[in-house]
């Protein structure tokens, strides 16, 4: 019985791999330019329940995100790595930066030295100190950030 578990977990696995391939594939078909981005340092600020105001915080860096221009819709994409679907962002580019708004934060890519610093800020405006148990995870979950990081060209 252990075997034939192991297999089908190794099956999974593969597909799950091959789904990721493919949908990176798709995104660069239609893409004029691709980048893969890495972050290497996340700092910002989370929100402590208890005693309910923001303190400053580290997260987990290694995100990986891809940044594509979909020439079919004539859109900058960013999306989390292996994601189908992408966030569809307002862009401005010059020669060698690209500057895109985002819900609540923005994204610079620098296309030359191949750096990206990402913000998140709308978390801060909310009212953390009227949290309750219904609202607790959203706030602490909910956390103005700034990422920074590089990106390899992927086209």
């Amino acid at each position: 019985m252990v075997i034939g578990r192991t297999f089908v977990i190794r099956k999974f696995n593969l597909m799950k791999k091959l789904l990721l391939l493919l949908t990176l594939l798709s995104s660069i078909a239609l893409a004029a330019e691709s980048y893969i981005c890495e972050s290497e340092a996340i700092g910002g600020v989370k929100f402590n329940s208890q005693q309910k105001k923001f303190e400053g915080s580290a997260f987990k860096a290694g995100n990986k995100n891809v940044l594509t221009y979909n020439k079919i819709n004539k859109i900058w994409e960013w999306k989390d790595f292996g994601e189908a679907t992408a966030s569809s962002i307002k862009c401005t580019e010059s020669d060698f930066l690209i500057e895109c708004q985002l819900f609540g934060g923005e994204i610079n890519f620098h296309k030359k030295n191949l750096r990206f610093y990402e913000t998140y800020t709308a978390g801060a405006l909310s009212s953390p100190k009227d949290a309750n148990e219904k609202t607790k995870v959203f706030f602490e979950k909910n956390t103005p950030l700034i990422a920074v990081g590089s990106c390899a060209i992927i086209n």
